[in-house]
Parts: C-alpha cells; sequence; structure tokens
C-alpha cells in the first residue's frame, strides 16, 4: 500500500511541476502549487506507512539492577515490576 501511495506522490508532484511550467495564468500556477504540495503529503504519508508496518530489528529488553535481562512479556499480567529496574 505503501509503494501505491508513494508512486501516487510522485505522478502528482510531476503533474504539479508540469501545470506550473505550462501554466496560462495564476489559477493555473496556484493548482500546479496545490498539486506538489499534496504530492510531498503523499509521500511523507507512504514514509510513514513504511515505518509504522517495518518488522523491528528487536523487541526492547529491560536491564534490570541485578544485571538480568527482562522481557516484558515474561512479566505477570498485572503488569511489569518496575521496583527492580534501575534507569541510566
Amino acid at each position: 500500500m505503501a509503494i501505491i501511495i508513494g508512486i501516487l506522490g510522485i505522478l502528482q508532484m510531476l503533474g504539479g511541476v508540469l501545470a506550473t511550467l505550462s501554466a496560462q495564468g495564476a489559477i493555473h500556477e496556484i493548482l500546479g502549487a496545490v498539486a506538489f504540495g499534496l504530492g510531498t503529503l503523499c509521500m511523507g504519508q507512504a514514509v510513514i506507512i513504511t515505518r509504522l508496518t517495518a518488522p523491528k530489528a528487536s523487541e526492547p529488553f529491560i536491564s534490570t539492577s541485578s544485571n538480568e535481562i527482562v522481557h516484558p512479556k515474561d512479566e505477570p499480567a498485572g503488569g511489569l515490576d518496575t521496583s527492580r529496574i534501575s534507569l541510566p
């Protein structure tokens, strides 16, 4: 989905540039500028979608004061026991 939105953003930006370059009046220049701006927003949305759906390199681990690694999923359902966590 991000690829399709990215391609549409590029096409919209190119259309905006072409509309601005071949403008015969102020209205056409405004239309080209708006099309280019919306194309950049579309490209930004594609980047955001890509980053949100990309697999994580590693899941977060929490270092405790006893130098043992605690995985958040290993904790009971009541939540993470924060009394053992030391912050840097």
